[in-house]
């Protein structure tokens, strides 16, 4: 009878382990613009070489990487040919490349970039945004969409970064629509590609939807972050720790925000409720920095952010 036991319990733990997954996903706004006199954001680059140098090996852990405003393209170039020395094999295109796009000319791609160490299995679809107001009109802000497949299981990745708002002034009003009518397009590009039910949808990047401190849960003051939400029909992926910082953007602890503007949670990775969502995991704002970049050793002016993820298939 024991030994009965022993093997029912044995087949158990293999269905489990067969319909159980772990994923590693990083999101990071790694700023890394061209050095041109078009806002104080590109004059305060903080050696972005030497950054671009650095930024691959705190990343180096995860599955999946998606970069935002990797739009200088040598700097690009560095990060991807490191990533892939790391194991990344897969990448997408940069969002709105090449500049000379024929429906969309503009000045910049959009910067947005995914990494993989799992083969991508289907081509990579991108949505360009309609254009950005101010300064970034410039650019091409949109998002990438690849399809990825690990231990038999597609996951469905989405990377973006949208319109930003400066809070408080007179600016805001008009950022604020060009921001809501940009994650209509996602919600509509997503809702397009007819994507498999039983498939995991991830969501991830610079959505530029303040949600304030990750560990207060009420959002109600935060109206841009409840529409994002909204709209896209979406949730946090997994919980945060404990142990994670409480914003993505802080001008108070990052030496490279130097706006002087509020501190702020910009970045996020959602799932789709309407598609599988991890069964447990946890969610992690962390901080990277070097020594190496003197009295701002912060290696871009947002936080990376960490989502390990447990997907139970079996229900």
């Amino acid at each position: 009878m024991f030994k009965y036991l022993l093997i029912f319990l044995s087949l158990f733990s293999c269905l489990t382990t067969l319909f159980a997954i772990d994923l590693q996903i990083i999101t990071y706004n790694v700023n890394l613009l061209p050095n041109i006199p078009i806002s104080s954001l590109t004059k305060n680059l903080n050696r972005p070489f030497q950054r671009a140098k650095l930024i691959p090996e705190h990343l180096k852990t995860a599955d999946i990487v998606a970069l935002q405003e990797a739009v200088d393209p040598i700097m690009r170039l560095m990060i991807s040919n490191r990533m892939k020395d790391l194991g990344f094999t897969y990448k997408t295109p940069v969002v709105g490349s090449p500049w000379c796009h024929p429906l969309h000319p503009a000045l910049l791609n959009g910067g947005v970039i995914i990494y993989s160490k799992y083969k991508f299995v289907g081509s990579p679809q991108q949505l360009i945004y309609p254009r950005s107001t101010g300064w970034e009109s410039i650019s091409n802000k949109g998002a990438m969409y690849v399809p990825i497949e690990k231990d038999g299981v597609i996951f469905n990745i989405f990377a973006t970064h949208t319109q930003s708002v400066s809070t408080g002034t007179e600016k805001a009003p008009k950022q604020m629509i060009k921001l809501h009518d940009q994650i209509n397009h996602l919600a509509t590009f997503i809702s397009n590609l007819n994507i498999p039910a039983n498939q995991p949808i991830l969501v991830l990047g610079d959505f530029n939807s303040n949600s304030g401190n990750i560990h207060q849960q009420d959002k109600s003051q935060y109206p841009l972050y409840l529409d994002l939400i909204n709209t896209l029909n979406a949730q946090l992926a997994t919980p945060y720790s404990t142990d994670s910082l409480p914003y993505s953007y802080d001008t108070v602890t990052n030496s490279m925000a130097t706006d002087q503007g509020p501190q702020e949670t910009l970045d996020y990775i959602f799932c789709l409720k309407s598609h599988p969502c991890p069964s447990t995991g946890s969610t992690t704002i962390f901080k990277i920095t070097d020594s190496s970049l003197g009295n701002k050793p912060d290696l871009s002016d947002h936080y990376p952010i960490q989502a390990q993820l447990h997907y139970d298939l079996s229900q």
